[in-house]
């Protein structure tokens, strides 16, 4: 038996979790999400905008007796050594595009801030395709984990590092590269973009991100600091994301000619893949993807 990764999903139909979450609220969440993540420097590399189409306000937990930990916020390395189960909120408009769907989740680390990684990659610390999602509102890995939680230990002195986390709607076409589909490859490194593009994943519905360090020496490299978004961008960014879900419900497409952007060449995936057949399109549209655009004008 292999150990299996839970995400925990709010759904609006037969689950009453996704009753709770209100278009206003999940609307201030995406708002927040995405300013984080601009703050953080995570957006638009490694995360490129292409990628992103937020749907889902993604929480954490580390452990089972953990409590949820919030985007943005400093945890020690003790506080993550047990493997985290992720939680989404949506609001109905979106329950449709979202359930009985399958999802690759991935757990990386890009890095102190305004340094990175040395080579421009990242390190695994999880990746998991195939979760599918019961009527219970849990999505767990129909098949095994490709590489299985490995707790993060930052260098000591290496800074507070940007450990983030995304959720990819899998679409009918996806096929693991085939240096990542066996399962117990080990932590190492990779390319977001390039497994993206190898892997014909094109939307990220779902992200959130930690910041861990190491205090236990003196920080020896150049720390940026994330930025802290202006509250009135949030919410002015949160309006705009309320209207144009309900705008419009959400909607899949099994071969839609959306195309996006990935690094060509860029490892591991290292090869570049085409294709757009089997592209799924979600959110509201094209309206709501225009929205988190303008979030780098906005924020």
């Amino acid at each position: 038996m292999f150990a299996r990764s839970l995400l925990v999903l709010s759904l609006s139909a037969g689950a009453a979790l996704a009753q709770q979450a209100s278009l206003s609220q999940v609307a201030e969440g995406l708002a927040s999400t995405r300013a984080q993540l601009n703050g953080a420097g995570l957006v638009p590399n490694p995360i490129s905008e292409q990628l992103l189409n937020l749907t889902a306000v993604l929480s954490l937990q580390f452990g089972s007796s953990g409590s949820p930990v919030a985007i943005g916020t400093s945890q020690s390395v003790s506080d993550v050594t047990q493997a985290p189960s992720y939680r989404l909120e949506f609001a109905p408009e979106s329950a449709s595009a979202l359930s009985g769907k399958t999802f690759t989740v991935a757990f990386l680390d890009a890095g102190a801030a305004g340094v990175g990684n040395p080579d421009g990659l990242l390190t695994r610390h999880f990746l998991g395709n195939n979760f599918n999602l019961g009527s219970d509102g849990i999505l767990s890995n129909s098949t095994p984990a490709i590489t299985e939680y490995a707790s993060p230990a930052p260098a000591p002195g290496s800074g507070p590092h940007r450990y983030f986390q995304v959720v990819f709607l899998q679409g009918d076409d996806f096929r693991a590269p085939s240096n990542l589909s066996q399962p117990g490859t080990p932590l190492s490194t990779m390319s977001l973009a390039g497994y993206a593009q190898e892997a014909n994943l094109r939307q990220i519905v779902a992200a959130s991100y930690v910041s861990i360090e190491d205090n236990s020496a003196s920080v020896t490299d150049s720390i940026s600091s994330t930025q802290a978004p202006a509250s009135s961008s949030v919410a002015a960014l949160a309006t705009s994301i309320s209207r144009s879900l309900a705008g419009g419900s959400a909607t899949s497409g099994g071969s839609s000619s959306s195309t996006r952007s990935g690094s060509s060449g860029a490892p591991s995936g290292t090869s570049a893949a085409g294709g757009s057949n089997g592209a799924v399109k979600l959110g509201a549209g094209a309206g709501l993807l225009a929205v988190l655009g303008a979030a780098a004008v906005l924020l």
